[in-house]
């Protein structure tokens, strides 16, 4: 995937919240976005992932190419759920993100939850839950999304304004997906707490090096 010239402003302001930025993420690694709060990072991945875009006032300029939408499973900070259940709003991720109701595919939902460490959670409805809570049965619906043909799982600061023990199991669920991938393969920082790391992960290709940090300056 490539990102050429990325600019986006929204309404109201002359600046530009984001860019222009220009990288590439090759397939087959793990690409972090690392910068401040506030530095865009979000705004990359919503372009990204499709919810935002140019229109109702905001402007979005550049070119993005090597990017299937239907191939994308997106972990959004503050996720919304629909169904009346999280064992169901996990099953709607499946099926190539069209939804399932077979007996298979609510397994395949629970062992979802369960990697997310939100196997518990699977009988309450979401609005019963904490944030932390929420972000780990986001989480479980990107693993879905990925179980079920994604090829690009899209991770937008996954613990930010978390607590520590919500912080710590999504951390795990993440490590135990990092797991699957060669370990040289995991950008690591040594940032201030201030700093804060999006990710995209690809499933892993043999034979590839390692993919830079890519960072986001601070004061958009």
């Amino acid at each position: 995937m490539t990102v050429t010239g990325l600019s986006v402003t929204y309404p109201g302001r002359s600046a530009p919240a984001v860019g222009p930025l220009t990288f590439t993420a090759p397939h087959g690694l793990i690409t972090a976005l690392d910068g401040p709060s506030g530095a865009g990072k979000s705004t990359v991945l919503g372009v990204l992932a499709g919810t935002i875009g140019d229109g109702g006032g905001t402007t979005v300029s550049g070119r993005l190419s090597g990017l299937a939408r239907d191939a994308i499973a997106w972990v959004p900070q503050h996720p919304v759920m629909v169904a009346d259940s999280v064992l169901e709003e996990v099953m709607l991720y499946l099926g190539g993100g069209r939804g399932s109701d077979t007996p298979a595919a609510a397994m395949a939902a629970t062992e979802c939850l369960a990697a997310a460490a939100a196997g518990h959670l699977a009988g309450h409805h979401p609005a019963e839950l904490s944030p932390g809570e929420l972000r780990r049965v986001a989480l479980a619906r990107g693993l879905a999304r990925i179980r079920s043909g994604a090829t690009l799982l899209l991770l937008d600061e996954p613990t930010a304004h978390l607590d520590g023990v919500s912080a710590a199991l999504v951390q795990d669920s993440i490590r135990a997906l990092r797991a699957r991938l060669p370990s040289s393969w995991w950008p690591t920082t040594s940032r201030p707490a201030s700093w804060l790391t999006t990710w995209c992960l690809f499933p892993p290709a043999a034979s590839q090096p390692p993919t830079p940090v890519l960072r986001c300056p601070g004061g958009a």
